[in-house]
């Protein structure tokens, strides 16, 4: 009993030094140490523990408590390990690593600084033209810019499945790979640069196409818009004209921007079998369409307009014939200007212009005297006087779809419905053969 007395009296001064236990701990263990029933019965201690002292058993004691957190902290820490079984040869080094044999990725925790600024650049408007980089996300947007042979800065992506998706990797000879720039992040970096809800955990940063894509022989239009400021409707006639695969797009100031991410998406990967311009103001439209062009300009028919006769305008009276100004540019290329449409007073004399308007259907596009086709969209607002001007001045005449029950049409279905009529008639200008086909019904 005297032993049994004494060990329980050491293991009271061992609880006092544990420095882990809180005060509050230390008196509800004493308090339960000493109402707690033994179930135990203690042998007396021999003579070698009797010589002990009570200080090496609090010692002792108080080792024996450390070396078991320690343990037991130890324990957790490797249980909370990957097994090297299970982690990829790219985690355990930030090193080159390999998705496939033919597929090599640099594998990081966090993106660096370079990655950083290209991706702020991306999503800036006024960064994005000066380094010429836009970014797309998702495979399709990837894969298509890879296709298209747009040339990448960074591929970003969280996971090695993504790279399977990319057909663009797998059809690619290994040679041509080892260049590529992928980059394999953690998700969450990922996701604070992405503009989605959910990020796809993939992305990229391209540059921004300045030449003409190589594709078959194009359909001769050029596509004028103006003002178009919703990224859908941008993004739904870029892919239009990419179907029927148009020449050229010109955007005149005040579209939105055609490489922002809302438009990419909308384009669907328009943007890269298209030659786009930017930005491009009325007063040096001439330089991209010239007197070869076939002006025609697309608006809604009004009932009170005269659609078979022109209005005479005289030029001299309202200032329009101003004197245009010639430049060289820094390539040494010949720059035309012209400045009235800078004038507002000028500007607000084509408001009330009345055009001579046809049925889109009934118009003869493809014609012996012009070698090319020029089509003005007007945006959400209608046309601006600025077109109309230039319309006026070029000879060109309005085309319009007939409604029946709705006031006008979406400028991506109006577009759409336009430009298959003119690719109609291209096609059966090349090969009339095909459209020689009788049915009997």
């Amino acid at each position: 009993m005297a032993a049994f007395m004494k060990t329980t009296q050491l293991l009271r001064l061992a609880c006092f030094n544990r420095e882990f236990v809180s005060h509050n701990n230390i008196l509800q263990r004493n308090y339960r140490t000493f109402r707690r029933t033994p179930i135990k019965v203690h042998p007396p201690l021999n003579e070698y523990e009797s010589s002990k002292s009570v200080e090496e058993y609090i010692n002792a004691a108080v080792v024996t408590s450390l070396n078991q957190s320690k343990a037991k902290t130890k324990r957790n820490y490797i249980d909370q390990k990957p097994k090297l079984s299970e982690t990829p040869v790219a985690e355990i080094g930030k090193d080159i690593a390999k998705y496939k044999p033919d597929i090599k990725y640099e594998t990081v925790m966090k993106i660096d600084l370079k990655t950083k600024g290209l991706l702020t650049a991306a999503k800036s408007r006024k960064h994005r033209y000066e380094q010429q980089v836009f970014m797309v996300e998702g495979s399709r947007l990837v894969d298509e810019a890879l296709i298209a042979g747009v040339h990448p800065k960074t591929i970003l992506f969280s996971q090695r499945e993504s790279l399977k998706k990319l057909k663009s990797l797998n059809s690619t000879p290994a040679q041509n790979l080892d260049g590529l720039p992928l980059v394999k992040a953690p998700y969450k970096q990922l996701k604070l640069w992405s503009s989605l809800t959910t990020c796809p955990g993939v992305m990229g940063v391209f540059s921004i196409p300045t030449s003409h894509p190589k594709l078959r022989p194009r359909l001769p239009l050029t596509v004028i818009l103006d003002e178009i400021r919703d990224p859908k409707n941008l993004g739904g006639i870029l892919r239009s004209l990419a179907a029927v695969g148009a020449e050229q797009v010109i955007l005149t100031k005040g579209c939105c921007d055609p490489w922002d991410t809302k438009v990419l998406r909308a384009g669907c990967g328009a943007h890269f079998h298209l030659l786009i311009h930017t930005s491009v103001p009325w007063s040096t439209l001439s330089n991209y369409v010239n007197e070869n062009y076939s002006i025609y300009i697309a608006d809604v028919c009004r009932e009170n307009w005269n659609t078979n006769n022109f209005n005479n305008i005289n030029f001299s009276l309202i200032g329009a014939q101003n004197e245009k100004i010639r430049e060289i540019n820094e390539k040494g290329e010949e720059k035309i200007i012209d400045p009235s449409y800078d004038d507002e007073s000028v500007l607000k004399k084509f408001k009330s212009v009345q055009f001579k308007s046809y049925i889109y259907d009934s118009v003869n596009y493809i014609t012996s005297s012009k070698t090319y086709i020029a089509l003005i969209i007007g945006g959400e607002t209608g046309l601006s006087n600025s077109s109309k001007k230039f319309t006026l001045e070029n000879g060109g005449v309005q085309v319009y779809i007939p409604l029946e029950h709705a006031e006008s049409l979406n400028a991506g279905a109006a577009t759409a419905v336009v430009v298959y009529e003119i690719h109609r008639q291209h096609r059966l200008s090349k090969d009339t053969s095909q459209f020689n086909i009788s049915v009997n019904t």
